[in-house]
């Protein structure tokens, strides 16, 4: 009887639908990851591997070879097509079928992106589809945007679910993080024209061999509804959503300049930081959130695992920068929050290091909680800065000029979780001083010739893409700082691998390639990595010296210069034009280190500047003002009429922006200039409700035919 009951057992086991066996990883499980931090202080289980497909230069197939800085990374007429293999060759039309992402085995879409203006079709033309489990028929089958970008809601769509709210966190200024698990296989087909714009990342998990998977289908987009909006209301407002959890140790210190302290110590019990916020007060804001190094050491170990400059550590220096994403918070009021949780197994040590010159104030909080150290798959987390000043960099099109650029090199077990960077691009080309031309290489464990991640463009790897210039912010990245005009100056950009963390078991190398459109000199590039690492893992981390920490500076007395896409550009200085008067303002933000600063008395109170142009003609006429907390909105005219544009009557151009004095250029398309004297006019038309005042800053124009 008890053999006859076995066998019947086996049998029913064998017969019951693959539905109803329990999978190790559900899509509710993905949609957790997106916003949960512990799991993040161990290795994953069950394990995976993270890879990213992209639309990267296939002529770089050796490191440091012929083609390792190439740049035909889907621009259009490749080289080599940016594929993985032709489903069906190109008709008349130029359009073929081509697979562009491929996983055999269990796994998961983690992360997709592709360049701003896609909706326009600049980002990549053409439709995609995606098969899941090697399925005769594509769960999707749409524009290659909504894939890339808004995926949830586009399937919803397709498949006759209501789709709001699905976008709402999910969809990320140029990413999507939409999270699409498979059982068996997962196959990406492209159907577009190869000669065109179709730049793309896609990046997978793939699983170890026997976890089981549960296959997204479209239902669930209803069936988890709740779970959907409750996730994605934290995506789209960190700040609200996340609040602090365990016991609250306050934490304050006055620092002496060349002296250290011990913010904060326990010992002899195992536990984890699940929030750690400070402010710093100092008379040099900027200078002290550089100067002053932040070092936290779990366990006794005999460096800090935590070593970075204070500012730097929170992702938004120099100054206070405020923004507002997952893992990290700055506040206007100079609050940094860091929620990563960072475990112990016995110890923990905060220090404030004030490597500055004048005395220093440090007050915030850290909350602790319970937690079980796991020999065998906990680990600590790392937090290591590193700089490189004065970098001479070339244009682009000597590629044998471009060098890569370390972020990190690790050897051991970890996982990768973040990155920040911190600039200072003294380019002269007010509008393509673009620096970041060049391509993120992340090698994993056996990766050889080709890494796991071969990116696109630098701010195609922070999510967003053309190099702008534009602040913003999300629950995975950030561009909290970029001064101008255009990407000039201070600039700050971040991004968290949260759901799309790389975990990796022996080896971990990140580099950036270094590729600026303009040949400059005095590049700053800061760098900060993220990552968790069991015990005993290794890097080629150095401690801060004295010249790394020298405080944050721009060049004096800058001018624009007429080179690249500004080849034929004729500037004028705004202070130097018959109008510009008294109104100055000294700063060395603006070019010649001045700007004309205007202030109305009312609306419709205006400003005229003169400028004589050489030859009757028709130009583009572009304009640099400041934009500012007390600024206002205004029209501009060009010799008493509205300047194409740059003028609606009720105030084309609003220059308010709440934190930041930052620089921003305007431009019209062409227009008729007389030889001899012309006319700049700009009309106050009062300001933004939120603006404090009504200034107006005008820095330089220039002209081209």
């Amino acid at each position: 009887m008890h053999r006859t009951w076995t066998c019947l057992l086996a049998v029913v086991f064998c017969l019951t639908p693959a539905f109803l066996v329990a999978a190790d990883v559900t899509t509710g499980d993905l949609l957790d990851d997106m916003i949960k931090f512990d799991r993040l202080t161990r290795m994953p289980d069950p394990a995976y591997r993270t890879y990213q497909f992209s639309s990267y230069d296939r002529r770089a197939d050796l490191p440091e070879g012929q083609h390792w800085f190439g740049n035909s990374d889907g621009f259009g007429n490749s080289p080599i097509p940016d594929i993985v293999r032709t489903v069906k060759k190109a008709d008349e039309s130029g359009v073929g079928t081509y697979v562009i992402a491929e996983v055999n085995g269990p796994g998961a879409i983690v992360r997709c992106w592709t360049a701003a203006g896609a909706r326009q079709g600049r980002g990549i033309n053409g439709h995609i589809r995606l098969y899941l489990d090697d399925a005769e028929e594509p769960i999707f089958d749409g524009k290659a945007y909504e894939f890339l970008y808004d995926l949830y809601a586009a399937i919803a769509r397709q498949h006759g679910v209501n789709d709001e709210g699905l976008s709402d966190g999910f969809g990320q200024r140029d990413a999507g993080y939409c999270p699409i698990g498979f059982a068996k296989s997962c196959r990406v087909e492209w159907i577009g024209d190869l000669r065109k714009v179709h730049f793309y990342h896609i990046e997978m998990r793939k699983y170890a061999e026997g976890t089981k998977v549960e296959t997204f289908e479209p239902k669930m987009l209803d069936t988890l509804r709740g779970e959907l909006n409750r996730i994605g209301a934290v995506l789209a407002n960190p700040a609200s959503r996340l609040k602090p959890a365990g016991d609250v140790t306050e934490v304050a210190a006055t620092v002496q300049p060349g002296t250290s302290h011990e913010l904060m110590k326990r010992e002899d019990a195992s536990g984890k930081i699940t929030w750690f916020e400070l402010k710093l007060d100092a008379k040099n804001l900027d200078r002290a959130l550089r100067q002053t190094v932040l070092q936290i050491t779990f366990d006794d170990h005999s460096r800090p695992q935590i070593e970075s400059p204070l500012g730097d550590f929170f992702g938004a220096a120099p100054g206070i920068n405020p923004y507002d994403s997952l893992p990290m918070e700055v506040c206007p009021d100079g609050t940094m929050i860091c929620r990563f949780a960072m475990p112990f197994a016995r110890s923990v040590r905060c220090d404030i290091d004030n490597r500055g010159n004048e005395q220093i104030s440090v007050a915030g909080k850290a909350f602790l909680a319970p937690h079980h150290w796991d020999k065998s798959r906990d680990m600590h987390f790392y937090a290591r800065w590193r700089v490189n000043h004065n970098m001479q960099v070339v244009s682009r099109p000597l590629p044998r000029e471009c060098f890569d650029i370390p972020f990190l090199c690790a050897r051991g077990e970890g996982r990768f979780v973040g990155v920040s960077v911190h600039l200072m691009n003294p380019g002269t080309t007010p509008s393509c001083s673009w620096w970041g031309e060049g391509d993120e290489k992340i090698f994993v464990d056996d990766d050889t010739n080709t890494p796991s991640f071969f990116g696109t463009g630098a701010e195609d790897y922070f999510n967003y893409s053309w190099g702008h210039w534009y602040l913003f912010e999300h629950a995975y990245f950030a561009q909290p700082r970029c001064d101008g005009p255009a990407t000039r100056g201070f600039i700050v950009n971040n991004r968290w691998h949260i759901l799309d963390d790389v975990p990796f078991h022996q080896r971990f190398d990140f580099f950036m390639e270094m590729n600026h459109h303009t040949a400059i000199d005095e590049f700053d590039y800061a760098r900060i990595t993220y990552y968790y690492g069991r015990p005993g893992i290794t890097s080629d981390h150095m401690p801060p010296f004295r010249e790394d920490l020298r405080e944050p500076r721009r060049p004096d007395n800058w001018l624009p210069t007429s080179e690249y896409r500004q080849h034929n550009a004729i500037y004028y200085q705004a202070e130097n034009l018959d109008g510009a008067s008294e109104l100055l303002d000294s700063d060395p933000q603006w070019s010649a280190g001045k700007r004309v600063l205007f202030k109305p008395s009312g609306d419709g109170d205006t400003l005229s500047l003169d400028f004589n142009v050489a030859e009757t003609g028709k130009y583009r006429v572009h304009i640099v003002m400041s934009m500012t907390p007390n600024a206002g909105k205004c029209d501009v005219l060009l010799n008493g009429e509205p300047l194409p544009g740059l003028s609606t009557g009720k105030g084309a151009i609003d220059l308010f922006t709440p934190f930041h004095t930052i620089a921003r250029w305007f431009g019209s398309p062409p227009v008729e200039l007389r030889t001899g004297k012309n006319t700049i006019t700009f009309v106050s038309r009062n300001k933004n409700p939120a603006s404090q005042g009504t200034d107006l800053g005008a820095d330089f124009l220039w002209i081209q035919p």
